[in-house]
């Protein structure tokens, strides 16, 4: 029984362009059908010679009427075992209260030229009539910039999770969550975000002059990076989740969940973290 189920156990390539040419095979061709339609499978190479595997659907997207916002999201907790891969990255369509995976990528490492390349590849093959208005994207200078250059004029979002996890990384060295004062600082700086973009810069002001002179001193490299990039360099009106994002209460749950995901990857506490009671 075991013999003949790994007979026809699909082999691991070595390379994206090897799962794209083994699935073009007689023999592997199937994996590639489904019920309801049937997966593209391409592997894309940029400029500089980086590659990524990108598999999808391009029927689905032109089934979803009318939709004109973007999702593309990032993970490195799935790890296929394909050419070193790192990162998975889901793109997913918006269409009214409802979200339709329709593509993923893998790829082993990230540049700016890799990333044009996907984003090319996905608006030609998966969106080629669909005219999107907005996009929301990753955390990362270099998935904003590329979105810029392939979708000309389009509006540019953050997600949530990228967010709150770009927040604590610059919080690290800061915040001790043995302190409730502090815990309660980060918790309000971090709900900026879901103010509208007219109110921001307000509400970081109000938080500022409710702080005592010793929490600004202990958290001034923080607030000064926060107002400096997120609220300027960024444009609230690109950072707000106002729109789309109502519910402060999560607010707290989402701080604890990625305190709690750091601390399982980082056995060894991060200077400035504490990991009683998270």
């Amino acid at each position: 029984m075991k013999s003949c189920k790994n007979s026809i156990r699909m082999p691991i390539p070595e390379t994206y362009l090897a799962f794209q040419e083994l699935t073009e095979t007689e023999e592997w061709e199937r994996i590639r059908t489904y019920d309801e339609g049937r997966l593209n499978v391409r592997c894309v190479t940029a400029a500089n010679g980086q590659s990524a595997l990108v598999v999808g659907d391009t029927a689905l997207p032109q089934s979803i009427p009318n939709f004109t916002c973007l999702h593309v999201v990032s993970t490195s907790a799935i790890q296929p075992r394909i050419e070193n891969t790192r990162n998975v990255i889901a793109f997913v369509a918006e269409w009214r209260d409802h979200a339709c995976l329709f593509a993923i990528g893998l790829v082993n490492d990230v540049s700016e030229q890799l990333i044009n390349a996907i984003l090319t590849d996905v608006k030609e093959q998966f969106l080629p009539r669909h005219q999107l208005t907005s996009i929301t994207t990753l955390f990362d200078w270099k998935w904003r910039d590329a979105a810029r250059n392939v979708f000309e004029g389009i509006t540019i979002k953050l997600t949530f999770e990228q967010y709150c996890s770009t927040v604590l990384h610059h919080a690290r060295h800061v915040v001790d969550l043995d302190n409730p004062l502090h815990e309660q600082v980060l918790y309000k700086l971090i709900c900026v975000a879901l103010e509208f973009p007219g109110s921001m810069i307000e509400c970081f002001n109000v938080l500022w002059e409710s702080m005592s002179h010793e929490l600004i001193a202990a958290f001034l490299p923080l607030l000064s990076w926060y107002l400096n990039v997120l609220l300027m360099a960024i444009r609230p009106e690109q950072l707000s989740l106002a729109n789309n994002f109502t519910a402060f209460h999560v607010v707290e749950t989402k701080i604890r969940v990625i305190l709690t995901h750091r601390r399982q990857r980082y056995p060894v506490p991060l200077r400035g973290y504490s990991t009683k009671n998270v």
